[in-house]
C-alpha cells in the first residue's frame, strides 16, 4: 500500500483547464461517485474490504475525520492503470497525522495486505 500526503486535490476535478492539464501530462483526480463505483466493480476484494478499512481509519484518526474516495489517473506513464485513493482529512497537525497513518498501516496489516497494490491512503 502506498501512503502519500497531498497527492492532488479534489478541487482540480472538472475545471476547464483539465484538457490542458491532460495534454501537458499532468495527472488528474476524480471524486465522481460513478467513476469510483465503476473502479470498485472491477475489484471485488477492495470493494468488500473498504467498509472495514474506513472504520479502522476512523478508529485511528477519530470519528470527525473525513474520508474521500478518489480515482487517480497517472498521465505521465503510458498505459498506467487508474489508482484508488482514500484521502483522510483530519483536524490535527501533520506530525500527528503521520503517526496515526503509520499506526494504521502497522496495526491493520492483515486487513490491508490483500489490497496493498491497488490502494493508496493519503493524509491532508
Amino acid at each position: 500500500m502506498n501512503s502519500t500526503a497531498g497527492i492532488a486535490t479534489v478541487s482540480d476535478v472538472g475545471k476547464p483547464e483539465d484538457e490542458t492539464r491532460a495534454e501537458a501530462g499532468v495527472s488528474s483526480v476524480s471524486a465522481a461517485t460513478d467513476r469510483v463505483a465503476a473502479f470498485l466493480a472491477t475489484d471485488p476484494e477492495l470493494d468488500s474490504r473498504l467498509p472495514a478499512i474506513e472504520e479502522k481509519i476512523r478508529e485511528h484518526f477519530g470519528p470527525e475525520a473525513r474520508i474521500e474516495r478518489t480515482i487517480f489517473s497517472p498521465m505521465d506513464e503510458e498505459n498506467a492503470p487508474d489508482q484508488f485513493h482514500l484521502r483522510v482529512i483530519a483536524d490535527m497537525d501533520l506530525d500527528e497525522r503521520i503517526e496515526r497513518l503509520k499506526a494504521l498501516i502497522g496495526d491493520e496489516h492483515e486487513l490491508l495486505a490483500p489490497v496493498r497494490p491497488q490502494l493508496t491512503i493519503g493524509i491532508l
